[in-house]
């Protein structure tokens, strides 16, 4: 059996913790009884979920808003880490309700695999800090309230990731993920790494940015191999060498 869950801090909002347990029903209700830790619960909906319909997608169908997001990865979640996350989400400084910082735990099984053994390079990694700003398309004073907001949290919080190269979307070696012509038609481009685009699955992406660390040589190499015209770009795309 596997159990897991992330954190979501909506800004202004409760916290909503999200909870995953892959085995028997039975045992899976018994462990969550056994963890529950007595706060006053403004809703309770846990129960038995369909992985595509309602475990799979992470935004509910018809949310058409605009996100821009940006993250760090952690190796521990210290006082001085969660004191941040907290006064972002609160108060005055809030860019809005539908904003959020959402923390998702790594480590586990995660940290057995060595480093240059897939793609994904930051197994040493305990915690993902997501900062999730969102907004209605079009709205240029919400856009630029938002994209703001969820720079200065990145920018706060990767003293605690312990190098700026740790950052989800770090801006370290040439990573563009958006076609030349894409990225001159983009009105919602952005050059700090960050991503931004609708939930409809299209992100547009400009700059530097390279969430593979130190494999991406060798991701390249491969890249240059099977794919030397780029065809499969719409994505973290990996240019090839």
């Amino acid at each position: 059996p596997i159990s897991t869950g992330l954190m979501v801090l909506p800004c202004g909002g409760p916290v909503v913790e999200m909870l995953l347990w892959v085995g028997e029903v039975e045992d899976g209700k018994a462990y969550f009884d056994s963890k529950a830790v007595g706060w006053p619960l403004l809703e309770n909906s846990m129960g038995i979920k369909r992985y595509h319909s309602e475990v799979q997608r992470f935004y509910p169908p018809g949310n058409k808003n605009a996100v821009y997001q940006s993250g760090v990865l952690l190796t521990e979640v210290s006082e001085g880490a969660i004191a941040k996350i907290t006064e972002a989400v609160s108060g005055q400084r809030a860019p809005n309700s539908a904003s959020a910082i959402i923390i998702l735990p790594l480590g586990g099984k995660v940290g057995t695999v060595a480093a240059d053994a897939t793609a994904y390079a930051h197994r040493a990694m305990k915690i993902w800090v997501l900062i999730s700003g969102n907004f209605p398309p079009g709205d240029d004073v919400q856009r630029e309230k938002v994209v703001q907001w969820v720079r200065d949290v990145k920018a706060e919080m990767l003293p605690f990731s312990h190098s700026a190269a740790y950052g989800v979307l770090s801006e370290v070696q040439a990573h563009d993920a958006t076609p030349p012509k894409e990225k001159q038609e983009s009105k919602l481009s952005e050059s700090d790494g960050g991503a931004i685009g609708c939930m409809l699955n299209t992100v547009d992406t400009v700059g530097k940015r390279n969430i593979y660390g130190g494999n991406l040589p060798r991701l390249q190499q491969i890249k240059s191999k099977y794919d030397p015209r780029n065809l499969f770009s719409v994505n973290d795309n990996i240019v090839p060498k």
